[in-house]
Protein backbone atom coordinates (compact mmCIF):
# COMPACT_ATOMS: atom_id res chain seq x y z
CA UNK A 1 0.00 0.00 0.00
CA UNK A 2 1.30 3.44 -0.92
CA UNK A 3 0.86 5.89 1.96
CA UNK A 4 1.62 9.56 1.42
CA UNK A 5 1.74 12.47 3.86
CA UNK A 6 0.33 15.92 3.14
CA UNK A 7 3.17 18.00 4.55
CA UNK A 8 1.58 21.41 5.26
CA UNK A 9 -1.36 20.07 7.25
CA UNK A 10 0.53 17.47 9.30
CA UNK A 11 3.59 19.68 9.85
CA UNK A 12 1.96 23.08 10.00
CA UNK A 13 4.93 24.89 11.50
CA UNK A 14 7.77 23.48 9.39
CA UNK A 15 9.18 24.40 5.97
CA UNK A 16 8.21 21.87 3.34
CA UNK A 17 11.72 20.53 2.87
CA UNK A 18 12.23 19.87 6.57
CA UNK A 19 8.82 18.21 6.83
CA UNK A 20 9.66 15.99 3.87
CA UNK A 21 12.90 14.84 5.53
CA UNK A 22 10.99 13.93 8.69
CA UNK A 23 8.42 11.96 6.71
CA UNK A 24 11.18 10.03 5.01
CA UNK A 25 12.89 9.27 8.34
CA UNK A 26 9.63 7.70 9.57
CA UNK A 27 9.55 5.31 6.62
CA UNK A 28 7.06 7.01 4.31
CA UNK A 29 7.98 6.99 0.64
CA UNK A 30 5.56 9.62 -0.64
CA UNK A 31 4.50 13.15 0.24
CA UNK A 32 2.17 15.84 -1.02
CA UNK A 33 2.28 19.62 -0.86
CA UNK A 34 -0.30 22.33 -1.23
CA UNK A 35 0.93 25.49 -2.96
CA UNK A 36 4.65 25.60 -3.69
CA UNK A 37 6.59 28.73 -4.64
CA UNK A 38 9.48 28.89 -7.10
CA UNK A 39 11.75 29.69 -4.15
CA UNK A 40 10.78 26.47 -2.34
CA UNK A 41 11.52 24.14 -5.27
CA UNK A 42 15.36 23.91 -4.89
CA UNK A 43 15.19 23.08 -1.17
CA UNK A 44 12.46 20.55 -1.79
CA UNK A 45 14.50 18.87 -4.50
CA UNK A 46 17.48 18.62 -2.16
CA UNK A 47 15.24 17.00 0.45
CA UNK A 48 13.82 14.63 -2.14
CA UNK A 49 17.30 13.55 -3.21
CA UNK A 50 18.45 13.07 0.39
CA UNK A 51 15.36 11.22 1.64
CA UNK A 52 14.19 9.27 -1.40
CA UNK A 53 10.63 10.52 -0.78
CA UNK A 54 8.60 11.15 -3.94
CA UNK A 55 6.35 14.22 -4.14
CA UNK A 56 3.06 13.11 -5.67
CA UNK A 57 1.25 16.40 -6.08
CA UNK A 58 1.15 20.13 -5.55
CA UNK A 59 -1.88 22.39 -5.60
CA UNK A 60 -2.90 24.82 -8.34
CA UNK A 61 -2.32 28.52 -7.74
CA UNK A 62 -5.84 29.65 -8.66
CA UNK A 63 -9.29 28.14 -8.05
CA UNK A 64 -11.56 30.38 -10.14
CA UNK A 65 -12.21 27.93 -12.94
CA UNK A 66 -16.00 28.36 -12.78
CA UNK A 67 -15.84 32.03 -13.88
CA UNK A 68 -15.17 32.46 -17.64
CA UNK A 69 -13.57 35.87 -17.18
CA UNK A 70 -11.00 34.34 -14.84
CA UNK A 71 -9.94 31.60 -17.26
CA UNK A 72 -6.89 33.37 -18.78
CA UNK A 73 -5.49 33.97 -15.29
CA UNK A 74 -6.23 30.38 -14.25
CA UNK A 75 -4.52 28.97 -17.35
CA UNK A 76 -1.51 31.23 -16.89
CA UNK A 77 -1.06 30.21 -13.27
CA UNK A 78 -1.60 26.57 -14.17
CA UNK A 79 1.33 26.74 -16.57
CA UNK A 80 3.54 28.17 -13.81
CA UNK A 81 2.37 25.45 -11.43
CA UNK A 82 2.96 22.74 -14.05
CA UNK A 83 6.56 23.90 -14.40
CA UNK A 84 7.03 23.51 -10.63
CA UNK A 85 5.42 20.09 -10.65
CA UNK A 86 7.71 19.00 -13.47
CA UNK A 87 10.75 20.31 -11.60
CA UNK A 88 9.73 18.24 -8.56
CA UNK A 89 8.90 15.17 -10.69
CA UNK A 90 5.38 15.32 -9.23
CA UNK A 91 2.86 13.59 -11.50
CA UNK A 92 -0.22 15.45 -10.24
CA UNK A 93 -1.59 18.94 -9.71
CA UNK A 94 -4.71 19.15 -7.54
CA UNK A 95 -7.27 21.85 -8.28
CA UNK A 96 -10.52 23.01 -6.79
CA UNK A 97 -13.00 24.57 -9.22
CA UNK A 98 -14.38 27.60 -7.42
CA UNK A 99 -16.85 29.19 -5.05
CA UNK A 100 -20.40 29.83 -6.23
CA UNK A 101 -20.38 32.91 -8.47
CA UNK A 102 -24.14 33.28 -8.43
CA UNK A 103 -24.51 32.22 -12.08
CA UNK A 104 -26.66 29.15 -12.84
CA UNK A 105 -24.79 26.04 -11.78
CA UNK A 106 -24.93 24.55 -15.28
CA UNK A 107 -23.12 27.65 -16.62
CA UNK A 108 -20.46 27.38 -13.92
CA UNK A 109 -19.91 23.70 -14.71
CA UNK A 110 -19.69 24.54 -18.41
CA UNK A 111 -16.96 27.07 -17.63
CA UNK A 112 -15.10 24.46 -15.59
CA UNK A 113 -15.27 21.96 -18.45
CA UNK A 114 -14.09 24.49 -21.04
CA UNK A 115 -11.21 25.61 -18.85
CA UNK A 116 -10.12 22.04 -18.26
CA UNK A 117 -10.24 21.31 -21.98
CA UNK A 118 -8.06 24.33 -22.67
CA UNK A 119 -5.59 23.16 -20.02
CA UNK A 120 -4.93 19.77 -21.66
CA UNK A 121 -2.19 21.08 -23.96
CA UNK A 122 -0.24 22.60 -21.08
CA UNK A 123 -0.66 19.46 -18.99
CA UNK A 124 0.64 17.29 -21.83
CA UNK A 125 3.56 19.66 -22.45
CA UNK A 126 4.75 19.34 -18.84
CA UNK A 127 3.80 15.68 -18.42
CA UNK A 128 1.43 16.19 -15.49
CA UNK A 129 -2.16 15.21 -14.75
CA UNK A 130 -4.65 17.64 -13.25
CA UNK A 131 -6.85 16.24 -10.47
CA UNK A 132 -10.25 17.84 -9.88
CA UNK A 133 -11.34 17.68 -6.24
CA UNK A 134 -14.92 17.53 -4.92
CA UNK A 135 -15.26 18.88 -1.36
CA UNK A 136 -17.91 18.76 1.34
CA UNK A 137 -19.93 21.91 1.89
CA UNK A 138 -21.62 20.83 5.12
CA UNK A 139 -18.59 21.25 7.38
CA UNK A 140 -15.56 22.73 5.61
CA UNK A 141 -16.20 24.46 2.30
CA UNK A 142 -19.49 26.31 2.28
CA UNK A 143 -20.26 27.81 -1.12
CA UNK A 144 -18.03 25.44 -3.07
CA UNK A 145 -19.81 24.30 -6.23
CA UNK A 146 -18.55 20.73 -6.66
CA UNK A 147 -19.67 18.49 -3.82
CA UNK A 148 -21.02 15.24 -5.29
CA UNK A 149 -18.75 12.69 -6.91
CA UNK A 150 -21.29 12.03 -9.69
CA UNK A 151 -21.04 15.65 -10.82
CA UNK A 152 -17.24 15.42 -10.77
CA UNK A 153 -17.32 12.22 -12.83
CA UNK A 154 -19.58 13.92 -15.36
CA UNK A 155 -17.11 16.80 -15.69
CA UNK A 156 -14.22 14.38 -16.23
CA UNK A 157 -16.19 12.53 -18.91
CA UNK A 158 -17.09 15.79 -20.63
CA UNK A 159 -13.44 16.90 -20.77
CA UNK A 160 -12.48 13.57 -22.33
CA UNK A 161 -8.73 13.60 -21.64
CA UNK A 162 -6.54 11.29 -19.58
CA UNK A 163 -4.70 14.42 -18.44
CA UNK A 164 -7.73 15.40 -16.32
CA UNK A 165 -8.79 12.99 -13.62
CA UNK A 166 -10.19 12.97 -10.07
CA UNK A 167 -8.75 12.97 -6.59
CA UNK A 168 -11.32 11.31 -4.33
CA UNK A 169 -11.11 12.55 -0.76
CA UNK A 170 -12.63 9.91 1.50
CA UNK A 171 -13.10 12.37 4.35
CA UNK A 172 -15.00 14.88 2.20
CA UNK A 173 -17.11 12.27 0.45
CA UNK A 174 -18.01 10.50 3.67
CA UNK A 175 -19.60 13.77 4.77
CA UNK A 176 -21.12 14.56 1.37
CA UNK A 177 -22.58 11.20 0.40
CA UNK A 178 -21.00 8.09 1.95
CA UNK A 179 -21.02 4.88 -0.14
CA UNK A 180 -17.23 5.09 -0.28
CA UNK A 181 -16.08 1.64 -1.42
CA UNK A 182 -18.58 1.14 -4.28
CA UNK A 183 -18.05 4.66 -5.56
CA UNK A 184 -14.27 4.27 -5.73
CA UNK A 185 -14.31 0.71 -7.09
CA UNK A 186 -16.83 1.53 -9.83
CA UNK A 187 -14.94 4.61 -11.04
CA UNK A 188 -11.29 3.64 -11.17
CA UNK A 189 -11.14 4.85 -14.77
CA UNK A 190 -11.46 8.38 -13.36
CA UNK A 191 -10.08 8.18 -9.81
CA UNK A 192 -6.27 8.07 -9.75
CA UNK A 193 -5.50 9.43 -6.28
CA UNK A 194 -7.05 9.27 -2.81
CA UNK A 195 -6.99 11.56 0.21
CA UNK A 196 -7.98 10.50 3.69
CA UNK A 197 -8.75 11.73 7.20
CA UNK A 198 -11.10 10.66 9.96
CA UNK A 199 -14.67 11.83 10.15
CA UNK A 200 -15.66 13.52 12.41
CA UNK A 201 -12.78 15.84 13.19
CA UNK A 202 -10.53 15.51 10.13
CA UNK A 203 -7.93 13.87 12.37
CA UNK A 204 -5.99 10.57 12.30
CA UNK A 205 -7.59 7.91 10.13
CA UNK A 206 -7.70 5.37 12.99
CA UNK A 207 -9.98 7.62 15.07
CA UNK A 208 -13.07 8.03 12.88
CA UNK A 209 -16.11 6.16 11.65
CA UNK A 210 -14.43 4.74 8.52
CA UNK A 211 -12.26 1.63 8.59
CA UNK A 212 -9.47 2.70 6.27
CA UNK A 213 -7.87 -0.76 6.30
CA UNK A 214 -11.07 -2.25 4.90
CA UNK A 215 -11.46 0.58 2.37
CA UNK A 216 -7.92 0.29 1.03
CA UNK A 217 -8.03 -3.51 0.86
CA UNK A 218 -11.27 -3.33 -1.14
CA UNK A 219 -10.12 -0.68 -3.61
CA UNK A 220 -6.74 -2.33 -4.15
CA UNK A 221 -8.50 -5.64 -4.81
CA UNK A 222 -10.60 -3.76 -7.38
CA UNK A 223 -7.43 -2.61 -9.16
CA UNK A 224 -6.52 0.71 -7.57
CA UNK A 225 -2.76 1.21 -7.86
CA UNK A 226 -2.37 4.76 -6.53
CA UNK A 227 -1.64 6.18 -3.10
CA UNK A 228 -3.63 7.29 -0.09
CA UNK A 229 -2.45 10.70 1.08
CA UNK A 230 -2.95 11.40 4.78
CA UNK A 231 -4.45 14.87 4.77
CA UNK A 232 -5.43 15.24 8.40
CA UNK A 233 -4.91 17.50 11.41
CA UNK A 234 -2.97 15.51 14.01
CA UNK A 235 -4.32 15.23 17.54
CA UNK A 236 -0.90 13.89 18.58
CA UNK A 237 2.61 15.22 17.93
CA UNK A 238 3.21 14.68 14.20
CA UNK A 239 5.88 11.96 14.54
CA UNK A 240 3.81 9.95 17.02
CA UNK A 241 0.71 10.45 14.89
CA UNK A 242 2.39 9.22 11.71
CA UNK A 243 4.02 6.26 13.47
CA UNK A 244 0.67 5.13 14.86
CA UNK A 245 -0.92 5.54 11.45
CA UNK A 246 1.72 3.29 9.88
CA UNK A 247 1.14 0.68 12.58
CA UNK A 248 -2.61 0.88 12.07
CA UNK A 249 -2.40 0.41 8.32
CA UNK A 250 -0.04 -2.57 8.65
CA UNK A 251 -2.46 -4.50 10.88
Amino acid sequence: MKLSVCLPIVYRDLPLDEALLRVGALGYGYAECWRVTDEEVPALNRAIEKSGVHVLSIVADDFGLNVPENRPLWLSRLRECAARAQALHAPFIVTQVGQDSGAPLAEQYASVIEGLRQAVGTLAEYGVTLLVEPLNTKVNHKGYILEKSADAFAIIDAVGSERVRLVYDIYHQQISEGDIIPTICNNLDKIVHLHGAANPGRCEIFLGENDYRTIMKAVENAGYQGALTLEYKPTLPPEESLKRTLEYMKM
